[in-house]
């Protein structure tokens, strides 16, 4: 009888150990902090029933993360001036920052810090990925607004241009200038008409 007793309280000690870990998993928790989004599965409903279910989305908004992608040129010629930084972690959070424009051509008051460089350009687009952090305490900024990533660097013996006269395209930025033909270039126009 003591022995069955002894089996017993074995038994319900499981059953208390196994209703714990069902209560856990009634109880969810965010691994960051922010705004939740529109809910996807009510009160009640049955969830991860063979496969996993979205519940919601947590969006943070202080710092913000600002993804965007470089080509290869502008990559190449970045990490000629910052390569050696990115081996040294301190260093990195002094000197990668960029600046943010945001769709009314308003420039954000703080720099953004540059934290992530994807260690592979991908060959399907000529691109790599950046990740920058910014931080966001007066909620200026708003997650998945776009906004233009400007890196400030140091030209001499540039040409200045309207940014309006500048064109792009997958080889990068050029810039077309009419100018009068010469009497030469008008001759030979002619000709071919």
């Amino acid at each position: 009888a003591r022995d069955q007793a002894q089996a017993q309280i074995s038994v319900a000690e499981a059953s208390v150990t196994q209703a714990r870990i069902n209560l856990g998993y009634t109880e969810i928790r965010s691994p960051s902090t922010g705004r939740i989004a529109k809910t996807q599965v009510d009160v009640g409903n049955l969830v991860g029933h063979g496969q996993a279910t979205l519940l919601t989305t947590v969006v943070t908004f202080d710092p913000m993360y600002v993804y965007f992608t470089i080509n290869e040129r502008d990559l190449l010629r970045w990490l000629e001036k910052h390569g050696k930084q990115l081996k040294d972690p301190s260093e990195k959070q002094k000197t990668l920052k960029v600046w943010l424009d945001t769709a009314n051509n308003t420039t954000y008051p703080q720099p953004a810090v540059i934290d992530y460089l994807s260690p592979q350009v991908d060959p399907a687009t000529g691109t790599t990925t950046v990740r920058a952090v910014v931080p966001n305490p007066d909620y200026l900024l708003y997650p998945g607004i776009f906004l233009k990533v400007k890196a400030p660097d140091k030209a001499t013996n540039a040409l200045l241009v309207p940014k309006v006269a500048l064109q792009r395209d997958m080889q990068g930025s050029y810039l077309m200038k009419v100018v009068p033909l010469s009497e030469q270039a008008k001759q030979e126009a002619a000709a071919q008409l």
